[in-house]
C-alpha cells in the first residue's frame, strides 16, 4: 500500500463515498483476507485452542485495517511499512501461545 498510495486511499478511504454497496464489497474483501490468514494459521496450537479462532482472526484483520486506514487518512504512507514488524510479532506471540516469537 505504501508503494501505491492512490490504490490504498481508494480502498481504505474513498470506498465509503459511493455508499452501502461499496462498503459491502470492501467488507467482503476483508472477510476473504481473513479467511486466507485463518487458513494459514488455524493449525497452530495456540490458535486452535481459542474458543472461536475464526472470530479472533477476523478481529485481528479488522484491527490491522483500522490502523492502516488511519495512516492512509493522514496521508502517512511512509509509516505503513513500519506496521509489519509489530504485526508479525503479535502473530508470532499468538502462534506460540502468548510467548514472544521464536
Amino acid at each position: 500500500m505504501a508503494s501505491e498510495p492512490g490504490l490504498a486511499r481508494t480502498f481504505m478511504i474513498e470506498v465509503y463515498a459511493p455508499g452501502p454497496d461499496a462498503w459491502k464489497r470492501r467488507a467482503q474483501v476483508l472477510d476473504r483476507f481473513g479467511d486466507v490468514v485463518f487458513d494459514q494459521i488455524r493449525a497452530e496450537p495456540a490458535i486452535a485452542r481459542l474458543p472461536d479462532s475464526r472470530f479472533a482472526v477476523r478481529a485481528l484483520v479488522g484491527a490491522i485495517s483500522t490502523m492502516v486506514t488511519g495512516l492512509v487518512a493522514e496521508g502517512d504512507y511512509d509509516a505503513l511499512p513500519a506496521l509489519k514488524a509489530p504485526i508479525m510479532q503479535l502473530l508470532g506471540a499468538l502462534w506460540h501461545g502468548g510467548s514472544a516469537a521464536r
